[in-house]
Order: structure tokens, then C-alpha cells, then sequence
């Protein structure tokens, strides 16, 4: 599975890292997630 994100602001992306859901998805990645590329234009 490929995610793509994409942010118009730092301050999006930090809030939307913030939000209840990404805690689930913090410790889904830790069992399934090989590798992790965050990129910044």
C-alpha cells in the first residue's frame, strides 16, 4: 500500500498530526510500516 499526503502549510500537516485517528494509525504502523519518506517542497 503507497499513502500519499500532501499539505499546503508545516502548520496543516502538525495539525492534522495532532487529530485522534492518528494515534490508531501510529500503532498500525509500527507492526506493518517498513519504511517512512517525508519529503518538503
Amino acid at each position: 500500500m503507497l499513502l500519499v499526503e500532501e499539505w499546503e502549510s508545516e502548520e496543516d500537516q502538525q495539525k492534522h498530526l495532532q487529530m485522534p485517528h492518528m494515534e490508531i494509525l501510529k500503532q498500525i504502523k509500527e507492526k506493518y510500516v517498513f519504511d517512512t519518506v517525508v519529503t518538503k517542497r
